[in-house]
């Protein structure tokens, strides 16, 4: 009786049984393959809990169906010499599936963790935030300004030093951008988030900076106005305001009438300096004037050297009081009056461009 020849792993896999052929493949390649095709192209679609929860679930499910691989090729009988070469493919696509969604190249990172639009952007930003053919950077500066952004703030009205520092460091690292725009629309803010930004316009920024003031350019606002090359305003503008101020209401006198009770508990005599439910002494009003005339000599001093004009000059501006657009280029505040238009026409005429604007 002739004995029973064996059939090979290929003949097996490619003809011989169909079954462990197309168990293997789908097992093995398909699925995870699939699985994690899926993922890659809802990365930048999903949250990155979502996104977590997802990558576990397609690894749970390439696992499960790699073992559904293994345990198709355990019930090949063949050749000893094939079963090895069985699992040395097998495990040469456990390592490719690994490496493909874990490297940088093909898989992106989860959408929470992509770069964020700044808070000051007219519209979102793309992947490249300036098209090549754009040679102008339009930033925006619009409402309260703040060292940083309240995210949970139902205000829209206020802009952060940091979200305006990215824009023109953005502006500057871009090779097509040869002018940065910045359209200027504040009452003012803090004068530590003025001076981020005025610092960062003066030592990083080495492109022309064209700053127009739109309805108000005041306080910080004119602040960070000042540390431009080339500073226009409507004639209606409102530009100025050169001064600090730190106000707020004393409660003292309602609360004694409501018949409230004010108790001081605390570390040092000037802890509570500032409370609106006590009144404010003489020695603590003392102390505030102290630091207000300090930031107050501080601005007067940097739009004096920002604008090349005598400290004395920016001193007998610096009351407080704003103007408008025609007044504000009398006294040096501001270079040129004009809108929108003048201001390409400026940049077309200075710097030798045709200029096209791209805003963010």
């Amino acid at each position: 009786m002739p004995e029973e020849r064996q059939i090979s792993f290929f003949e097996k896999l490619l003809k011989g049984d169909i079954e462990f052929a197309i168990s293997f493949w789908i097992y093995a390649v398909l699925v995870p393959v699939a699985s994690w095709c899926f993922l890659y192209f809802i990365a930048y679609e999903v949250n990155n809990t979502l996104f977590i929860l997802l990558f576990a679930a397609v690894f749970l499910f390439t696992v499960l169906s790699w073992i559904g691989a293994w345990k198709a090729s355990r019930k090949y009988t063949g050749p000893s010499i094939w079963r090895y070469i069985f699992n040395l493919v097998f495990l040469a696509f456990v390592l490719l599936l690994l490496y493909i969604p874990l490297s940088d190249y093909y898989l992106p990172e989860p959408a929470e963790i992509q770069e964020t639009e700044t808070f000051t952007s007219k519209e979102p930003l793309d992947e490249k935030p300036f098209d090549s053919n754009c040679n102008v950077a339009g930033l925006t500066l619009d409402g309260d300004l703040y060292t940083y952004f309240f995210e949970d703030s139902s205000n829209s009205d206020i802009v952060s030093a940091d979200s305006v520092i990215y824009d023109l460091e953005t502006a500057q690292f871009e090779p097509s951008i040869e002018v940065i725009l910045m359209e200027i629309d504040s009452p003012g803010g803090s004068p530590v988030a003025a001076q981020e930004i005025t610092d960062v316009i003066k030592k990083n920024i080495t492109k022309p900076v064209v700053v127009r003031i739109r309805e108000t350019g005041a306080s910080a606002g004119y602040w960070v106005a000042s540390a431009a090359d080339q500073i226009f305003a409507s004639k209606l503008s409102t530009v100025g305001g050169i001064g600090v101020t730190m106000s707020y209401v004393d409660e003292n006198l309602l609360n004694n009438q409501q018949g409230y009770t004010f108790n001081e508990i605390n570390s040092g005599i000037y802890k509570d300096s500032g409370s609106p439910e006590k009144k404010l002494t003489v020695e603590e009003r003392a102390l505030f004037q102290r630091d207000i005339d300090i930031v107050h000599k501080i601005f007067v001093d940097e739009v004096a050297q920002n604008r090349n004009l005598d400290v004395a000059v920016v001193q007998s501006l610096a009351d407080g009081s704003t103007m408008l657009g025609e007044m504000a280029k009398e006294k040096g505040l501001i270079d040129e009056v004009g809108l929108h238009s003048d201001v390409l026409t400026f940049i077309k005429e200075t710097y030798q461009i045709e200029p096209n604007v791209c805003w963010f």
